[in-house]
């Protein structure tokens, strides 16, 4: 897509496109480069911004990427059923383990890190911008083979969002299970707090059961996950194996025919 405008340093100055911008698209000189800016409607937030190359001296820029969000902050009250199920999961909340997780996210990513006031809302907002998810997961490996290389502190909420995803993607790789995994709205939205706190209680097992010198913290706080104990036989040893008799297929003590008697005889009563 072309970009023309003619004047960029003007903000009043109109622009041309080929193609035409898309319905709901208004580009607008933002300093020495052009963005794109959706109109908002009623239902969501959308915004947007682009990459464009070019600058004010030729008055062409090439429009390469444009990518939206959609910012459900403004997400209207639930009513019947809706209501009834997100008290549920509101109620699976633990406040005693808030605390538990904070004193262990604040001891494994050390430096001054400012602590949440207690409750749920607080915790939401202490770790929806992604930023302690990933400095958590990242003092997790050894230095220099972290697996989130930059965290940007932005406010742009598709790319805290992307942060949460990149945790998430880090902390299945690092051995947390699937099903421990929540959800990036549960946690931006305040959908299921609850589940941040399985992923994170994951997360801490994982990392104390490893037992890599990475883990810091009071070794109370999570419970270290069951390991297999694996055992090795010789052959000498499998071979002596096939010649016994395993009590799957029951036991022969005491195997005889003493007071039995054939078929077709009359039973003796007295």
């Amino acid at each position: 897509m072309k970009v023309q405008c003619f004047d960029a340093c003007d903000p009043s100055s109109d622009i041309k496109s080929d193609p035409p911008l898309p319905d709901r698209i208004s580009a607008r000189p933002c300093s020495a480069a052009w963005m794109l800016q959706a109109q908002h409607p009623q239902s969501a937030q959308l915004s947007g911004s682009d990459t464009l190359i070019g600058g004010p001296a030729t008055g062409h820029f090439t429009l390469h990427t444009v990518h939206y969000r959609v910012a459900m902050a403004n997400r209207g009250p639930s009513y019947g059923l809706s209501r009834e199920v997100q008290a549920k999961i509101e109620q699976k909340y633990d406040t005693e383990l808030e605390q538990r997780l904070v004193d262990w996210i604040v001891a494994q990513c050390g430096g001054n890190m400012e602590r949440p006031q207690s409750g749920r809302e607080n915790f939401q907002k202490w770790l929806m911008d992604g930023t302690i998810l990933c400095r958590l997961i990242n003092s997790l490996y050894p230095r220099g083979k972290e697996p989130i290389k930059k965290i940007p502190e932005t406010q742009m909420a598709f790319k805290q969002m992307e942060k949460i995803s990149q945790f998430l993607q880090a902390a299945e790789a690092y051995g947390v299970s699937t099903t421990d995994i929540f959800q990036t709205v549960d946690l931006w939205e305040g959908k299921d707090m609850a589940a941040v706190q399985r992923t994170l209680m994951a997360l801490g097992s994982v990392a104390l059961t490893k037992d890599d010198g990475h883990y810091r913290g009071d070794r109370d706080w999570f419970n270290r996950k069951a390991q297999g104990y694996r055992r090795e036989f010789s052959q000498e040893q499998l071979r002596q194996g096939q010649s016994l008799i395993g009590l799957q297929m029951g036991s022969n003590r005491g195997a005889s025919q003493a007071g039995m008697t054939g078929y077709g005889q009359h039973r003796q009563i007295m």
